[in-house]
Parts: C-alpha cells; sequence; structure tokens
C-alpha cells in the first residue's frame, strides 16, 4: 500500500530521471486522472492510501508517458488561460507560449466598443474561447480545416458554456475566406509553421502523437502566413488587427510578409524567455472611389449622386456611394449604391445593394444601374463584386446571365443581426459576378 503523496513523489522522481522538465505537474495530472480527484481533492488526500488498482492505473500511465506519449492525451484534457479544454490526437495541445497570442488579442478586444473575432487554425479552440471568455460582448469564430479537430473544439465551446457567442466552422486558412464570412475587428491565427528539415527533428512525443497536419508549414514553415496576409486581411475592418503566433526564428519574416502586404503598425511581441512569439499588424484605410461622370449614364438609365442625412444608418457603410436611378426623363425611379470597405455586412470584394420603385421593370432596370456600378468598380481595379440581398430581392437569372453573376450561397441571417430585424427575413443570398 502507498499513499496518494508518496505516489506523486515516486512518478515525479521517475519523469525526472526520464528528463521531463514538468515532472512535477505531469505527476499531479496523472495521479488525479487516475484516481478521478480534482487537485484539491489530491491535495486534501495526500496522506491517504490509494487502492492497488489506482497504484497500477497511475504507474502504466507513467509508462505510456515515458515511452513518448503527452499527459494531456493520457488524461484527455489539459488547462489554457484557465479554461480545461478537451484535447486528444485530433488537435495540437494548448502551450503556454500561445498564451502570448491570447493575451495580446485579448488586450485588443477590450479596446474595442464591439468586436467580432475569428481564431484560424483553431484545433481545441483555445485562443479564441480564451478571448471570449475574457471578453464578456466579443463574438468570436472558430475556424479549421479539420473536421476531427471542430468536433473536440464544438464540445469545448459547450464545455467553457460559451455556445451563445462562439461558433466553430470548417475554414480553409490557405484559400479566400468565403464570402458569407462577413469581417472582423480582430484575427488570430496559431497555424502550422514547422519546415521540413525541422519536422525531421522533433521530439518523439511531438513528432509520433501530435497532427501533422497542424504542424508542417512548408519547406521554410511560412506557407500559412503567406496565404493568409494575401487573403485575409479583407476580412478585417479597417483598424482591426491581425495577431499571429509564429516559431522561434520566424518574426523578423513573417514581419517582413505582413508590412509588404500592407499591414500597418507591424510589431513583435515576446514571449517569457524573450524569443518573439507574436507579430501583429494593423489594416490599414480603405483608398476612396474617385467617380467619373460619364460613366453614370446610359441610354435608358442615369445614377445621379446622392449624400447621405448625418443620421442615416447607411453612412456606417464608408467609403459607399449612393445613388438616385432616374429613367429616361429623369424620373426618380429607385436607388442603389455602391460600398467599399468592410463591416458586418459586407464582403471582401465589392458590395452592391439596390431597390426598384417600379415593381414589373424592377430586375430589367437593377440589371442597368448595377452594370454602370460594375464599371466604377473595374476602374478600382476590383476583378468582382459580390452582391447581398434578401431572397425576396435577389438578381433575375436573366441579369446573372446578363451580368455573369452565379449564386455563392444562401446564408442564415444571425439571431440578433440588424438586417433580419429590418427585413423580417432569415436569410441572404450572396450572388459573385465577375468584372
Amino acid at each position: 500500500m502507498i499513499t496518494y503523496q508518496n505516489l506523486y513523489l515516486d512518478v515525479r522522481r521517475q519523469l525526472l530521471q526520464a528528463g521531463f522538465p514538468g515532472a512535477g505537474l505531469e505527476a499531479r495530472e496523472l495521479v488525479c486522472f487516475a484516481s478521478g480527484k480534482t487537485r484539491e481533492e489530491f491535495y486534501r488526500d495526500g496522506p491517504l492510501y490509494t487502492s492497488p488498482e489506482i497504484e497500477e492505473a497511475v504507474r502504466a500511465l507513467t509508462e505510456r508517458h515515458v515511452g513518448g506519449e503527452p499527459v494531456a492525451y493520457l488524461i484527455g484534457e489539459w488547462e489554457f488561460y484557465g479554461l480545461p479544454l478537451e484535447v486528444n490526437e485530433a488537435v495540437l495541445i494548448p502551450r503556454v507560449d500561445t498564451e502570448v497570442l491570447a493575451e495580446a488579442a485579448i488586450e485588443f478586444a477590450g479596446t474595442q466598443e464591439k468586436c467580432r473575432l475569428l481564431d484560424l487554425c483553431t484545433g481545441s479552440g483555445c485562443v479564441g474561447l480564451a478571448a471570449a471568455a475574457s471578453v464578456p460582448y466579443c463574438r468570436v469564430l472558430l475556424g479549421d480545416i479539420s473536421e476531427e479537430a471542430l468536433e473536440v473544439c464544438r464540445r469545448n465551446v459547450r464545455r467553457c458554456g460559451l455556445a451563445d457567442r462562439v461558433k466553430a466552422d470548417v475554414l480553409d486558412a490557405l484559400a479566400p475566406p468565403p464570402a458569407s464570412i462577413g469581417t472582423f475587428q480582430c484575427i488570430t491565427c496559431n497555424p502550422p509553421y514547422i519546415t521540413r528539415g525541422e519536422m525531421e527533428a522533433l521530439d518523439r512525443s511531438v513528432k509520433d502523437f501530435e497532427p501533422h497536419l497542424a504542424l508542417y508549414g512548408g519547406e521554410d514553415g511560412l506557407n500559412f502566413y503567406r496565404a493568409i496576409v494575401r487573403n485575409w486581411k479583407a476580412a478585417l475592418t479597417e483598424g482591426g488587427r491581425m495577431y499571429f503566433e509564429v516559431g522561434a526564428g520566424q518574426a523578423d519574416a513573417v514581419l517582413g510578409l505582413m508590412r509588404d502586404g500592407g499591414f500597418a503598425h507591424v510589431n513583435i511581441l515576446p514571449d517569457t524567455q524573450g524569443i518573439g512569439r507574436v507579430v501583429y499588424g494593423t489594416a490599414p484605410e480603405r483608398k476612396k472611389m474617385i467617380l467619373e461622370a460619364d460613366l453614370l449614364k446610359t441610354e435608358e438609365i442615369s445614377l445621379r449622386q446622392v449624400e447621405l442625412a448625418p443620421d442615416d444608418p447607411q453612412r456606417k457603410w464608408d467609403p459607399a456611394f449612393h445613388f438616385d436611378i432616374l429613367d429616361r426623363a429623369g424620373v426618380q425611379i429607385g436607388g442603389c449604391n455602391l460600398r467599399l470597405g468592410h463591416s458586418e455586412a459586407l464582403y471582401y470584394a465589392g458590395n452592391i445593394g439596390y431597390q426598384i420603385d417600379e415593381p414589373y421593370r424592377g430586375h430589367h432596370y437593377a440589371g442597368k444601374a448595377c452594370k454602370l456600378l460594375f464599371q466604377l468598380a473595374r476602374r478600382q481595379g476590383m476583378e468582382y463584386v459580390i452582391i447581398v440581398c434578401v431572397p425576396s430581392n435577389q438578381p433575375s437569372r436573366k441579369t446573372c446571365e446578363w451580368l455573369g453573376g452565379e449564386l455563392l450561397e444562401i446564408a442564415e441571417l444571425p439571431e440578433d443581426s440588424e438586417q433580419r430585424r429590418l427585413t423580417g427575413e432569415s436569410h441572404r443570398c450572396i450572388f459573385r459576378f465577375s468584372l
């Protein structure tokens, strides 16, 4: 027979001899897991004797750990930023270094009047969940390419009691963001960043057990940083922040990528050992459009630019241009707008909206107006335009054929969205028109 305290000391000694730097913490976690005790119960019951079954289970787990299997996978959970999270072989084990990333994002989110945060390559969801738990008004989307990882992630969302503000979905960080995703004040990412050479030299506990999909970042380890800087900057609001965790020695290279990608105020944050661990930058101000009068008229219609009233809610879409649609006789028959920039209602190209007052010829006039606005967008170097509308006001098939449009998806509007409140409709249609 052996007491819990002595069993813990035996395991700690064995782990120290095997070269594990966190032997004390790991020994405690193994004893707690095998005995079904909380940490408080373990400290309280230290002088008590264990059962032979518990001792046998602890020693078996210890042997597996000495053989290379991580403690977090053995016990099925690990703590990050005060949150006990489920982990298994589908996700990386949260590291203390990653708390630097979480801390930086939390500090920034806390300065925003409202904050929508995206955590790419989310794995267990640790960074995004830490932000949501720390900033009560922060709404979080957790994205990962791995369905297995997202299953773990969703269970962690429920475990942390954050399902009302945190969602998880399939997102490919190497591809452009889907049109329905909206925009964010903050994007965080701890991407795969291990180089080919480093993969071969990884410790067995990492190489043989943790998911390679979440580790390998290409020949030089920078593949994900290049793709995310190139594709995902447009998913940030003006003045929004993007935060990356980086591997040792990668900070300067990632800082250069962000500067070359147009980010402002790029900086490096060190970890507790003084190693550059987080690189971040700010999305710059959007370019303004220069209007040309000869582009605003056809034989059938013309567009007359209007200035919105100071209290008009559409002013939040800036930069944006608003027009009356006039028929051949100069009579107003509707209105339309071309919005550049980004808000929760906009997407990563441009966004065109329109309303036609004449019911029977509405789509005909809308198509003509859109064609004029497409010319403006093309002059700004856009390759395509996104049209977002409720199903009752979507472009006709003839308009799509004429202007080269395709329906990307029908997306459900969030329960608390302004669009659902104003339109009374639960979904929106998202079209892409090539220019």
